[in-house]
């Protein structure tokens, strides 16, 4: 016989049998509040409407309590509305249902990053790291998490992936890589990065923060006391118009010359007894370049310069050089691609007498075709007016220079090396015809076409000392039957090789050292354009 008080429990049961059949009836059968309000949510979520987004994802998760979906993008629209502890609980709640829920890890990491606990944050994201390998939000929360445990040699790798993964972090992973190099004291390539990061979107907040560093960064390089900025905390927007306009460098080069032939810009005097000497000399070097940039912006330059070079021989002072180079350039970058247009004025004496006037055009494309590869076209022209005040017969070489060469660039060990492969064609059209023979010293005989190989190579500083090494391979085809060849029936040709080493150190931010052996090797047909030269040279350098 049964009991009243088992009939009660049973009645008690029963009914809550019941109402729980009814409720979760009520979820079921209303599947299209759920949908509605979800993809609403989603909408509302990608407009950045993110209060409206709120309540259309709870009412989702009143249709369909626990939804891993409408409870990831409601957590995600907490943390956009700095509702972080609300956020940090939700996704909380969601990896205890689900251990294996990356997304719900990553947004508990999220929450948390936002909350400074950012130990237990990368210790999410390296957990959700194994459930969402391909997530570029996972790699770039680490990165920044790096960051700000001061961890920034490890948040490159991470913000690279991001990058990787989705172009969509290209300004923020570039921003955020350039902090971290910042934060190791690598203020060139921190540099590079916030280089990158402003031309991704030059009109974001985030370009003027990276301004911020990049002005901090070039006073530093000419000797301004730099601003200790707290690579962790954002920096407060300032205008472009703040950034220094202006450049000074200066050298000076004692050196050893073993045979005193070559001068500036690889202008090489005619032959005779004045022109290739075959003597050694001792010489000091001094270089002076200042540059202002009138216009400054993140696409356009626009800026004036002034280059002064000046030798003076031991023995040979006859050779001592005197170069004055002022030029004007426009320059226009837009994203990957970068085009400089300069007019450069040059005038050069020897021995005190005029040598060579001249005017030149020389526009410079550049692209870069991802972070360690960039590839630059050059072209030019040069109109030059040779003076026969030092040598006799040197106003015969007047002429037209036309050049295209095209270079590809590497960088390497977090932009620390470089590697350089090139190649450029030139001409001089000195108009002095096609003679069969030459009775006597024309123009004809210093029209050519060269080819010009070239390479280079700079590895990463060892023991605080740079290595470079540079190697140039340079074929000039001359027209004409050349009038210092016996008879004048000897068509000119020359093989040119140039090989460079040299290291080089900072001394403070601002004064460099460095020392360079460099070594030109003429195979020339003709004599008396044979030559070997040595040159050793001891350089102390500023830049401000």
């Amino acid at each position: 016989m049964i009991k009243a008080s088992q009939w009660l429990t049973a009645l008690f049961v029963g009914c809550s049998l019941l109402w729980f059949d009814h409720a979760m009836a009520q979820v079921s059968i209303n599947p299209q509040q759920y949908d509605l309000a979800l993809s609403k949510g989603m909408l509302k979520f990608n407009e950045g409407q993110y209060q409206e987004a709120m309540l259309l994802f709870r009412q989702a998760l009143d249709a369909k309590p626990s939804d891993p979906d409408a409870s990831y993008y409601l957590g995600q629209t907490l943390i956009r509305t700095k509702r972080y502890q609300e956020a940090e609980t939700l996704f909380r709640t969601a990896v205890e249902g689900d251990p294996a829920s990356g997304r719900a890890k990553l947004g508990l990491a999220m929450a948390q990053y936002h909350q400074e606990k950012y130990q237990e944050a990368l210790d999410h994201l390296n957990a959700a790291q194994t459930q969402l390998p391909n997530d570029p939000l996972v790699y770039y929360f680490q990165g920044l998490t790096y960051i700000r445990l001061g961890a920034y040699e490890k948040a490159d790798a991470p913000l690279s992936k991001a990058i990787q993964l989705s172009p969509d972090l290209m300004s923020e992973g570039r921003y955020q890589r350039g902090v971290a190099q910042y934060g190791l004291g690598r203020y060139e390539e921190a540099a590079t990065e916030f280089e990158a990061a402003i031309a991704a979107e030059p009109a974001s907040d985030l370009a003027q923060a990276a301004r911020i560093y990049l002005m901090n960064i070039r006073e530093g390089s000419q000797g301004t006391e730099r601003r200790r900025l707290d690579p962790t905390q954002p920096q407060v927007p300032i205008p472009t118009a703040t950034q220094k306009r202006w450049n000074l460098s200066f050298s000076v080069s004692p050196q050893f010359d073993t045979n005193v032939v070559i001068l500036p810009l690889g202008v090489q005097p005619p032959g005779g007894s004045t022109g290739i000497s075959q003597k050694s000399d001792y010489r000091t070097v001094f270089t002076v370049r200042g540059e202002y940039r009138a216009l400054q912006t993140d696409q356009w330059t626009i800026g004036t310069s002034y280059g002064f070079y000046q030798s003076f021989h031991s023995t040979l002072s006859g050779f001592d050089v005197q170069d004055h180079t002022p030029s004007v350039y426009v320059q226009h970058r837009y994203g990957r691609f970068q085009s400089r247009v300069d007019y450069l004025f040059d005038y050069v004496t020897v021995g005190r007498d005029p040598f060579l006037v001249s005017h030149a055009l020389r526009p410079v494309f550049s692209v870069r075709e991802g972070d360690n590869w960039f590839t630059q076209l050059q072209l030019g022209y040069q109109n030059k007016d040779f003076k026969s005040d030092r040598f006799a017969l040197n106003s015969t070489r007047d002429g037209k220079n036309w050049l295209v060469g095209v270079s590809q660039f590497y960088h390497f060990a977090e932009n620390a090396g470089i590697a350089r492969v090139g190649y450029i064609f030139d001409t001089d059209r000195t108009g002095g015809g096609s003679p069969s023979v030459a009775l006597v010293a024309s123009n004809a005989d210093w029209d050519y076409t060269g080819h010009r190989f070239t390479t280079g190579l700079r590895v990463p500083p060892v023991y605080t000392w740079t290595p470079d090494f540079t190697f140039d391979y340079y074929r000039q085809n001359y027209d004409n039957p050349n009038f210092f060849s016996a008879g004048g029936r000897t068509v000119r040709h020359d093989d040119i090789y140039i090989a460079t080493a040299g290291v080089s150190r900072p001394i403070t931010q601002h004064l460099f050292l460095g020392l360079q052996y460099s070594y030109t090797r003429d195979k020339s047909n003709l004599q008396l354009f044979n030559y070997e030269r040595m040159v050793y040279s001891l350089t102390l350098s500023g830049n401000f």
